[in-house]
């Protein structure tokens, strides 16, 4: 089981590094992880569904969610620092604060993406809804 997760994650780290390294603005980011959450639960969230009830069944898997972590946390440094220097960003945030921000609408998206193909209850607006809610949190002063 360790190998399979090992493998997801560094895969999905992959695909996120190029949606990442596309970001120039903060609409492209806004737009990258809007279309990455969509990809996800069209087509990988089985895959993760499986994953998620093999860790709930077997002894937690530090050392491969630590390093997908120390990994997706580089990545979301460098680009935060990236549109930070383009003035995309609000400067005076933190690290911690933009990090937070883009985990927190990456993880409320594929929530209520799981939760919408769970019910069949379509959520047209969630697309813009993180889009705003991501804008708002990180963008800087005008």
């Amino acid at each position: 089981m360790q190998g399979v997760a090992r493998y997801c994650f560094a895969q999905e780290n992959e695909r996120i590094a190029a949606r990442f390294d596309r970001c120039r603005t903060l609409v492209d980011l806004e737009n990258e992880l809007v279309d990455y959450l969509q990809e996800v639960a069209a087509q990988r969230m089985s895959t993760y569904r499986l994953l998620a009830v093999s860790f709930g069944q077997q002894a937690a898997l530090p050392e491969c969610t630590d390093a997908c972590r120390s990994q997706l946390t580089a990545l979301t440094d460098a680009l935060v620092a990236r549109l930070q220097a383009a003035g995309e960003i609000d400067p005076d945030l933190t690290m911690d604060a933009c990090r937070t921000s883009i985990f927190c609408t990456v993880t409320g998206g594929l929530i209520a993406l799981c939760c919408s193909a769970g019910s069949g209850d379509a959520l047209p607006d969630l697309p813009q809804n993180l889009r705003e809610a991501l804008h708002r949190s990180l963008q800087a002063p005008k």
